[in-house]
């Protein structure tokens, strides 16, 4: 278990990371590799959802002890979380689909996607993967973007609940 006087630098941190996890992706872009830049802005997005669980257990430590330890252990419990918000904050996302069942359904493409996008790869149909592929140029672009957007739409009540919680620990 995290110690409270300790999460204020794990939330610091986490911030920095996403900052310069999504840098590196468009550097990466920018340079031509496509697939790596893409795998690390789904990281970014992961890494803003590991900052979003350290914020929520800041404020409620009694509920913070699975949803924590989840954080620093599954990929795909950031992502379902990461993605939850996301399609929250973006109404139009869910085209119509019962929510948990679009969340699933990004939260497995991503996942999928970061982990073809960083390895090369055999598949019996469709032969090697190779992490550079044509079809994924542009994808560290919008995935960038979609993460930017769940910052821009998450920070405010984010910073707000962080900022209450810390004038409440340092009284």
């Amino acid at each position: 278990m995290i110690p409270i006087k300790m999460l204020d630098e794990g939330i610091q941190l986490c911030k920095e990371n996403v900052d310069r996890l999504l840098y590196d992706a468009y550097i990466l872009d920018k340079e031509g590799s496509h697939g790596h830049a893409l795998a690390l802005a789904i990281l970014a997005m992961e890494e803003y959802a590991k900052k979003l669980i350290l914020v929520a257990s800041a404020i409620s430590p009694d509920e913070a002890g699975e949803p924590l330890d989840k954080a620093f252990k599954s990929h795909n419990y950031k992502l379902e979380w990461a993605c939850d918000r996301l399609i929250r904050a973006l109404p139009d996302a869910s085209q119509g689909k019962p929510l948990q069942e679009k969340v699933e359904e990004l939260k497995g493409l991503l996942s999928e996607l970061k982990l073809s996008c960083l390895y090369v790869d055999y598949d019996e149909e469709i032969g090697w993967i190779d992490p550079n592929r044509p079809n994924v140029k542009g994808g560290a672009q919008t995935q960038v973007r979609y993460t930017e957007e769940l910052i821009k739409a998450t920070e405010p009540w984010v910073s707000k609940a962080y900022w209450v919680w810390r004038d409440r620990t340092t009284e």
